[in-house]
């Protein structure tokens, strides 16, 4: 939250800024020593009064806030073992709903460690709500040069939370002039997706940071997805003490963090529980033991960050630098799960990665064919690599739909040889499996000698090579193209394959212009080809029987609802082709590819 607090008195003089931080790939486990230095589980009947402030007021809070703050038991009390902050539709004190703000400003302050609270909101996610679990600097000074830690925020029916870092550029000293600036999940953008989507703030999630004088990560349930990186000279917002804020408000139509949404006039109330807030001194990570891998509830293990993850025949890796967390069950590729617990949400930062070695002989041409099936659509880049990570062979991006999906790039091969899928454009929460990775060997230009008889001579004859590209596929499922108007005389003549059922190879018709085209038909219209096409009856499309003569087929569609379909497209006869045997060669261990970027905190005035 903005939350401009102008009655504290400005008194120290520091200067904070932000910077990216790539670190090194390493396998180095931290040891993590977190000791619970203070806790309030709100067990008793009433809120500790040593602890927790209730704030109060209605003027808006700088966001244009519509409640007025109450230090009533009807807007804030313990009970059944959990603080309950309500927000309410009731006049009071010239606004139209009440609610509760609770700090524990001057009585408990924190410098770094770990600091978390498991929370939950009833109808959290109606328009214009606004629960915030946050941390603002305990010395004195005001916002927003005392510095400001959203641990975690939420809005109407986002199926997200987000985590930012609030201060003020040039320091806090009485001569340096307001210049607010945030940098968070809106900055990356990084955000936490509930697996569970709308309904995720009404359930129990734990939400903390890990904070010490260099970072902050921001988690959810154990799951990191963010990190800002500090600087030594500049942090001074966050190298101090800072306090708890638990907080339910609800915005206006003029509050930016709720997209200027308030409650709709079916509103009537909103309760945050708060089942404890506590704090942690010491450091490390979250797993037991430094991160390493540590089994989930449902089975899937960690993946370190920062570190090479070997799983049978292939690798895994996430790094934080990129928001890039995931976990896994499984013992190699043919049984491997994926979960994607955050990423950076940009496909090509290569901040999670999966590596598959392949044993392809060098100089040889190969099509390498991806097939997974995801639980969400989203982005990735498929890349095959050579002797390493720098050496690209070819890399592709293209939009994965959810359910099953089919990617093939054709490839020389390099002395060495590593499929790589980078998922950091898939969505958190995005679970992959039945992940396989298949190449197959183009046919080389060859002459046969055609067998003569006592009437013929024996002149030798060389067949024309085939120059068509073939694919790995079931070739039992597909249709020769059935009989049209205008091209029986073709048919039998070309076959075609697409990687989706929902395409439908018609036949073989003219065109306008009198040429024959290969006629197809799609679920949705048509937006562009890497053909020149002719377009029918707005969900088809005809690709000329010429480019296919001349050896080009296989052609790019895009569809109006931006899905995209590989068309392979064959002129009889194909040469057949025999795929190699899967390859036992040890997995590599190489860094993986890191993308550096240098963003520049986003500032508003």
């Amino acid at each position: 939250m903005r939350k401009k607090i102008l009655s504290i008195i400005l008194t120290t003089t520091m200067v904070l800024g932000l910077i990216p931080c790539i670190p090194c790939v390493n396998q180095v486990k931290a040891e993590s020593s977190w000791k619970l230095v203070w806790s309030d589980e709100f067990n008793g009947d009433s809120l500790n009064t040593d602890v927790w402030t209730r704030e109060t007021g209605g003027s808006g809070w700088g966001n244009n806030e519509l409640q007025y703050y109450t230090d009533r038991t009807d807007n804030s009390y313990v009970s059944d073992g959990t603080l309950k902050i309500v927000a309410k539709r009731e006049n009071y004190s010239n606004c139209r709903f009440t609610s509760a703000r609770l700090k524990t400003a001057g009585k408990k302050s924190f410098k770094y460690g770990k600091m978390e609270a498991r929370i939950k909101v009833n109808g959290g996610n109606q328009d214009g709500v606004w629960p915030a679990f946050w941390m603002m600097g305990d010395d004195g000074t005001a916002w927003p040069w005392c510095g400001e830690l959203d641990i975690m925020e939420h809005a109407n029916s986002r199926n997200y939370v987000e985590g930012t870092i609030h201060w003020n550029a040039g320091g806090s000293s009485y001569n340096t002039p307001y210049n607010h600036i945030f940098w968070g999940s809106y900055s990356v953008p990084a955000y936490y997706y509930y697996s569970d989507n709308n309904n995720g703030i009404n359930g129990w999630h734990t939400y903390g940071v890990i904070w010490d004088e260099n970072t902050i990560k921001w988690y959810v349930d154990n799951n990191i997805y963010l990190t800002a990186y500090l600087n030594d000279d500049n942090a001074y917002a966050f190298r101090k003490n800072h306090y708890f804020l638990l907080n339910l408000a609800l915005g206006s139509n003029a509050t930016g963090y709720t997209g200027n949404i308030a409650p709709n006039d079916s509103f009537q109330s909103a309760t945050m529980e708060v089942d404890y807030v506590r704090a942690y001194s010491g450091s490390g990570e979250l797993n037991p033991d430094g991160g390493s891998s540590q089994p989930d509830t449902d089975g899937y293990k960690s993946v370190p960050d920062k570190a090479v993850t070997t799983v049978g025949d292939c690798t895994l890796y996430a790094g934080s630098w990129d928001n890039g967390a995931m976990s896994y069950k499984g013992s190699k590729l043919s049984d491997l799960s994926i979960k994607l617990n955050s990423t950076s949400g940009n496909a090509g930062t290569w901040g999670t990665q999966l590596k598959y070695p392949m044993n392809l002989v060098q100089g040889k041409k190969y099509n390498v064919t991806l097939k997974f099936n995801s639980t969400n659509a989203g982005n990735m880049h498929w890349k095959n690599e050579g002797e390493n990570d720098s050496v690209d062979l070819g890399t592709v991006q293209y939009n994965v739909n959810a359910g099953i999906n089919t990617k093939t790039l054709q490839i020389t091969a390099d002395s060495k040889n590593t499929a790589v899928m980078e998922m950091s454009g898939m969505p958190a929460g995005t679970v992959i499996d039945n992940i396989s990775i298949s190449s197959v060997q183009e046919a080389d230009s060859a002459t046969t000698e055609k067998p003569t008889d006592a009437a013929t001579t024996t002149e030798k004859v060389t067949e024309t090579p085939t120059t068509h590209k073939v694919i790995d596929v079931d070739w039992s499922g597909v249709k020769y193209l059935e009989d049209g108007a205008e091209g029986g005389k073709l048919v039998n003549k070309y076959k075609a394959y697409c990687e989706s059922d929902k395409v439908n190879i018609v036949n073989i018709q003219k065109n306008a212009d009198g040429a024959s085209v290969i006629y197809i038909t799609f679920p949705v219209a048509v937006s562009s080809t890497t053909a020149e096409e002719a377009k029918i009856d707005g969900a088809g499309v005809g690709f000329p029987v010429d480019s296919v003569k001349e050896g080009q087929n296989l052609f790019k569609v895009t569809l109006a609802d931006n899905s995209t379909y590989d068309v392979y497209l064959y002129e009889e006869p194909v040469k057949a082709t025999t795929a190699l045997p899967t390859t036992t060669q040890a997995p590599t261990t190489a860094a993986p590819t890191e993308k550096a970027t240098t963003a520049v905190p986003t500032t508003q005035a």
